[in-house]
């Protein structure tokens, strides 16, 4: 149980870097001033030549209907970022959305997001975390998968328990691309009914990707009409001349990943269930006591809120003075003693 918890507490810290860039072009600068105007050289003796032309204006057309098409661009990289900056940007208006991330031709990371469930999974190849491992929320459960091992996971702060529709809404809203991409060199194309952005790395971005990569790539594809993000690739060389390529996907309004089935399975359960009650500050003024229904079977896990900097000590007694030191029995109620540390 030691171990989930620390494990808890690790992926609260683990962050994705997306590397993606910016167009920097600024209009030239105008140089022109009385002293370096063009000099006139018309004279008496040498009129200026007319250079007038046959008008070839169609009838009837308006003069403003033949000026150049509009040069502005198919979009903006602001829009790209803010089509792609979290899991509640790409869901937009939909039922939901699924995201799949393939590197190397393997399935390294998936995300998926409705109303009502947050679903993420990571192989132990994404980041070098070294394992596999998966989450899954609702709007009054939050559960992880680790090391074989299922367990659902009760957030707190010194006050009690943190509300699920708090956390779910947060993960929605966990960055997916970089603000990165609107500061570095990129090229913008529509065609075929897509806009596609390349952006480049800056040297400052490589630089915190490893001090072997020499260059990333991000080429960003949108549907040219409802602006949503569809597709992401990066290509990352290195100083050996190797090549890793990464493809991310996104789907909306499709069937939940299989992944997402243990754990469906543990929130629509209903018969075989038992109570895990938790009481805060024991003893004190502040004391507070919550409980909670959960499967048989299926671990707890206790976490601090990512907000709260204080520790707690967890008790098998209102004294404080036994502490949890063997795995739970999962199977039977429980009660939990929550002290904070000072």
């Amino acid at each position: 149980m030691k171990k989930i918890i620390a494990f808890i507490l690790l992926m609260c810290l683990l962050l994705t870097l997306v590397a993606c860039a910016d167009n920097g072009n600024n209009p030239p600068e105008d140089n022109t001033t009385e002293d370096n105007l063009p000099e006139d050289n018309t004279t008496e003796d040498n009129p200026p030549k007319d250079n007038t032309t046959e008008d070839t204006t169609p009838e009837g057309a308006n003069p403003e209907d033949t000026t150049p098409e509009d040069t502005k661009p198919a979009i903006t990289l602001q829009e790209v970022y803010d089509a792609g900056k979290n899991l509640t940007a790409l869901l937009g208006d939909h039922e939901n959305v699924y995201v799949q991330v393939i590197s190397n031709g393997k399935l390294i990371r998936e995300e998926y997001l409705s109303k009502q469930y947050c679903y993420s999974f990571y192989d132990s190849e994404f980041m070098d975390i070294g394992f596999d491992y998966a989450s899954f929320a609702t709007d009054n459960s939050e559960y992880y998968y680790f090391e074989n091992v299922y367990a659902l996971n009760v957030t707190l702060t010194p006050s009690g328990m943190v509300e699920m529709t708090d956390i779910l809404a947060l993960l929605g809203e966990n960055a997916f691309i970089s603000s990165e991409v609107m500061n570095d060199d990129s090229s913008i194309i529509e065609k075929d009914g897509f806009i596609t952005v390349t952006c480049n790395a800056d040297l400052d971005e490589i630089t915190v990707m490893g001090d072997d990569v020499v260059s990333c790539v991000e080429t960003y594809t949108l549907d040219a009409k409802t602006r949503e993000m569809t597709a992401i690739k990066t290509v990352y060389t290195y100083e050996d001349g190797t090549v890793d390529e990464g493809i991310v996907t996104i789907t909306r309004d499709v069937e939940a990943p299989e992944g997402m089935t243990p754990f469906l399975t543990y929130v629509q359960e209903t018969e075989n269930m038992r109570t895990v009650t938790i009481v805060s500050n024991p003893g004190t003024e502040n004391e507070k006591t919550e409980s909670i229904q959960v499967a048989k079977g299926l671990q707890v896990a206790l976490s601090t809120d990512f907000a709260v900097e204080e520790t707690f000590t967890m008790y098998a007694d209102a004294a404080c003075t036994q502490t949890f030191e063997e795995e739970w029995d999962v199977n039977t109620d429980l009660t939990i003693y929550v002290k904070w540390d000072e």
